[in-house]
């Protein structure tokens, strides 16, 4: 038996997109921590709309089905015509182009015994914070950078 996970319908979609050159719409729970999202939506999809109803309800026969989705949703869109995409589910949520991150490689990248942050030397910090106009701002939650509001 095949598997028919959420990441095994997103590599369908994905391969049906690239391989026969079809247009494609999935409708999936917003869950981009997910590695299906990262693997089959960033990267490889040309936009997302995520739906501001977010308790979306479907019609069986013709009549509300009863309960909406238990979850967030969002359309995850494969092709080229992102513009017309945009035109049609703008009325429905926050629509944003993904085109700009094809092949690109995001994340932090894992080794298969544990994930591993680099260190970053304070140097670095600091020409991020200036080039990016961060300001430091300590509140009682203690120390944050505030955007925007740099020297």
């Amino acid at each position: 038996m095949s598997a028919t996970g959420i990441r095994d319908w997103l590599q369908k979609c994905r391969d049906a997109n690239t391989d026969d050159k079809s247009e494609i719409i999935a409708l999936v729970p917003v869950a981009s921590n997910t590695r299906h999202w990262k693997d089959g939506g960033f990267g490889v999809a040309a936009g997302v709309a995520f739906l501001y109803d977010t308790r979306l309800r479907f019609l069986v026969d013709g009549k509300d089905g009863g309960k909406g989705a238990p979850m967030a949703c969002a359309m995850i869109y494969w092709w080229s015509h992102y513009k017309r995409f945009e035109e049609i589910f703008l009325r429905y949520g926050s629509v944003v182009p993904l085109s700009h991150l094809f092949g690109r490689k995001m994340g932090i990248m894992r080794s298969p015994a544990k994930s591993v942050i680099k260190s970053v030397h304070p140097s670095q910090l600091e020409r991020f914070r200036r080039d990016h106009a961060i300001t430091p701002l300590i509140t009682e939650h203690g120390l944050h950078h505030q955007a925007g509001q740099g020297t």
